[in-house]
C-alpha cells in the first residue's frame, strides 16, 4: 500500500482490504501513515448488502478523483463533529451489538452527512439525481440501510438475510426503469484478502 501511494486521505480501503470487516478511520492518523487509530468491528455474516450499479453512470478516479479533491472546500468543524458523533455514537455500537435496525439507519445518516461533505462537487449527497431517485426509492420499500459507495455510481441497500436480499433484487428487477441496473448480492467479508500460493 505504500509503495502504491495508497493512504493519503483514508487507509479505509487497505485496512478493509487486509483485514475485512466494518472498518472506522477517525482522521487523527497524518497522511500515508496506517496508525493504530483504525478501529475494526465485525458485521454478523447473515446480513446482506444488495449493490445495484446503473449502466452508463461512472464515478471519479485518478486525475478527475484529484482535480475534485482540490476544488473541495475545508468542512465545517460541525460537520466534522457531527459524522464522528454519530460513528461514535451510533454507527459503531450498533455494528458491535448486531443491531440490524439501529445500524440501518445510523448507516443511512452517516452516508448522507458523509456525501453532503462532497456536495460541492457532486451538486448534493449523492454523485448523480438517478442515484438519489434509486436511493429514495429504496428507502420507500422500507430498506432503512441504504447509501451511495464513495464517489458512485454503485448504491448499497442492506438487508438482514439471504433471503430478505433476493425478495428485495427480484422487486427492484421487476419495476419500471430498473432495466439498465445490475443488481448483485454480497456477503459481509470479516476475514479481508487471503493468498494462496499454487505450486506448478
Amino acid at each position: 500500500a505504500q509503495w502504491a501511494g495508497r493512504g493519503h486521505r483514508s487507509v479505509v480501503g487497505v485496512h478493509g482490504f487486509a483485514h475485512g470487516g466494518l472498518i472506522w478511520d477517525p482522521g487523527t492518523a497524518a497522511a500515508g501513515e496506517f496508525g493504530a487509530s483504525v478501529r475494526r468491528a465485525a458485521l454478523p455474516a447473515a446480513w446482506r448488502f444488495v449493490l445495484l450499479r446503473p449502466r452508463g453512470l461512472r464515478g471519479l478516479w485518478g486525475d478527475r478523483e484529484r482535480r475534485a479533491f482540490a476544488r473541495l472546500p475545508e468542512l465545517p468543524a460541525s460537520h466534522l463533529a457531527a459524522l464522528r458523533r454519530e460513528a461514535a455514537e451510533v454507527l459503531w455500537p450498533a455494528a458491535a451489538a448486531g443491531d440490524f435496525d439501529a445500524f440501518s439507519e445510523s448507516l443511512y445518516r452517516y452516508g448522507y452527512l458523509a456525501g453532503m461533505s462532497f456536495a460541492h462537487v457532486q451538486g448534493g449527497p449523492f454523485a448523480d439525481p438517478r442515484l438519489e431517485t434509486l436511493v429514495n426509492r429504496i428507502r420507500a420499500l422500507g430498506v432503512r440501510g441504504t447509501g451511495q459507495s464513495s464517489w458512485g455510481p454503485t448504491l448499497f441497500a442492506l438487508l438482514p438475510d439471504e433471503a430478505a436480499a433476493c425478495a428485495f433484487a427480484e422487486r427492484l428487477r421487476a419495476m419500471p426503469d430498473t432495466e439498465d441496473l445490475h443488481i448483485c448480492i454480497a456477503r459481509p467479508d470479516n476475514h479481508g484478502a487471503s493468498v494462496r500460493v499454487i505450486e506448478p
